[in-house]
């Protein structure tokens, strides 16, 4: 320290001693600087600090719920147009070394033509579809009984219709979302759902049942990567935990933490997604709609045409129709696998950054026979 200097201008030290002096005073100011250094470090790399609380909220917003049915396409209403679809498809059977994929490709090549049509604006989806009141046996709420008038639908190109309880839409705002207020089986929501005739639908899929999502208001659902299967013949009870997650804009992180004019300007995807914003397609940035996205234009290129099953890329490649023949189907399987084997991928990622503030509802599952042989009878 400062102390020692003196010592070294002493006429009366020993020079022994001097040079231990200075050894210690160049030792002391090198430590000295040494941990100053380490706080500027500390300081510019902006680390933060998880935090991470439990807390018990009564009452709570009950999140959006979607079913879908497993089978896109009511075959009891639209056997002319699938035979039709599958016959002029040039996929045989014999084709393919597994019925799983002849499956695959069939039911691609069926959902990709309604699609097309649906987009064009020739033909009406949901006509296609198996229609709620067809599938929802009862309903249940809080103890209280609901409807198909609870639900709205919107179109998936992997499930056709699609039904959302407690959704923001044009029958409820974020004002008047239904509340949970007491948990248990028996306050919740409670659906009996009749998947169809399953002999007579002639339904290019592999299993029979239905598709169940539970989602944040505020996002939009991709129920082929999200939700359960519910199988036929079982009582399914799903118990859920939220967990919200938060983050640290810039300089901490490279989240987004609200979609606007200023965001839309990092990059085409981030102007896209703006777009999208604007249209009332989304209701805040997403991270995976924005990768979506970004595997759209990377579609685009590879086989000169756009998934139908992701948003549409007709604003900045007007030109580009949708994948819809045999040929096109197949380069865009190929394709999808090649975008996550690859960098194109990772590039993705880096160019769509994490969400700032997020809400996951964690999913714990769990089953029983149904129906009893009583209530079987009861039915019959």
């Amino acid at each position: 320290s400062a102390h020692g200097l003196p010592s070294l201008s002493t006429l009366g030290v020993h020079i022994l001693a001097k040079c231990v002096w200075l050894l210690c005073a160049l030792l002391s100011w090198a430590y000295f600087f040494y941990l100053i250094y380490n706080m500027v470090l500390n300081y510019q790399s902006y680390s933060v600090i998880s935090s991470i609380s439990i807390g018990w909220e009564v009452p709570t917003t009950f999140p959006a719920v979607v079913i879908c049915n497993l089978n896109p396409v009511d075959g009891l209403t639209n056997r002319q147009t699938l035979e039709a679809q599958v016959s002029s498809s040039g996929i045989v059977v014999t084709d393919y070394t597994s019925y799983k994929e002849y499956v695959d490709l069939v039911g691609s090549k069926t959902r990709a033509a309604l699609e097309y049509d649906f987009v064009t604006g020739s033909q009406y989806w949901y006509g296609y579809g198996i229609l709620l009141g067809t599938m929802l046996m009862s309903c249940e709420f809080q103890g209280k009984k609901c409807s198909a008038d609870d639900f709205s639908a919107f179109h998936d190109y992997d499930y056709g219709n699609c039904y959302r309880f407690n959704g923001l839409d044009v029958k409820k705002s974020a004002q008047n979302l239904s509340q949970s207020k007491k948990p248990g089986d028996k306050n919740g929501l409670k659906l009996e759902l009749c998947v169809g005739n399953r002999d007579k639908q002639l339904q290019y899929t592999v299993s029979t049942g239905f598709r169940v999502i539970v989602h944040n208001q505020t996002i939009v659902p991709f129920p082929g990567e999200e939700g359960i299967n519910v199988a036929v013949g079982t009582e399914t009870n799903v118990a859920i935990g939220r967990r919200f997650i938060s983050r640290l804009a810039k300089p901490y992180s490279d989240c987004i933490d609200e979609l606007d004019e200023s965001v839309a300007q990092m990059n085409s995807l981030m102007q896209m997604m703006w777009e999208q914003k604007k249209q009332g397609k989304i209701y805040q940035y997403q991270q995976s709609y924005c990768v979506k996205m970004c595997y759209q234009q990377f579609a685009v290129d590879s086989c000169k045409c756009f998934d139908l099953s992701l948003a549409s890329m007709n604003a900045s490649a007007p030109d580009v129709q949708g994948c819809i023949i045999k040929e096109q189907l197949e380069c865009l399987k190929r394709t999808e696998a090649d975008f996550y084997a690859s960098d194109a991928s990772n590039d993705c990622y880096t160019k769509c950054p994490l969400e700032c503030r997020k809400v996951e509802y964690n999913l714990k599952v769990s089953f029983a026979d149904y129906p009893s042989t009583w209530y079987a009878t009861l039915m019959n």
